[in-house]
């Protein structure tokens, strides 16, 4: 399965302000004494005007932090990141945060990975 985030097509539909769109990972709770996480998947974005996709990591009920930002395209391509889990985390929830306006484009996410190390 994937997941696309697509304000060119919705601002075909009639609408009023921004298209917002987040995918929020399902939580991951094996983190006692891990010291980081690690974020794989394979992303399509196209960056255009004023839109952004950010990938936002949330430690035990924390406020979710930006880990990566997309400004520029990014084609068919594997990423990865780290992230070094807090002291005291249990557990993590990734989140993919879309925000595009009239006429802009897509991100697309696929094959989602995180562990922990």
């Amino acid at each position: 399965m994937f997941a696309v985030a697509d304000s060119d097509e919705w601002s075909d539909r009639t609408f009023s302000g921004r298209f917002e769109s987040t995918l929020v990972s399902p939580t991951y709770g094996y983190l006692s004494g891990m010291s980081k996480i690690t974020i794989k998947f394979i992303t399509h974005y196209r960056q255009v005007d004023l839109q952004t996709g950010k990938v936002l990591v949330s430690f035990t009920a924390g406020t979710p932090q930006v880990v990566k930002s997309h400004t520029a395209d990014v084609i068919s391509q594997q990423q990865s990141i780290d992230a070094p889990v807090p002291a005291g985390a249990t557990n993590a929830h990734v989140r993919f945060r879309y925000t595009g306006g009239d006429n802009e484009s897509f991100w697309v996410v696929d094959r989602f990975q995180l562990y922990a190390s």
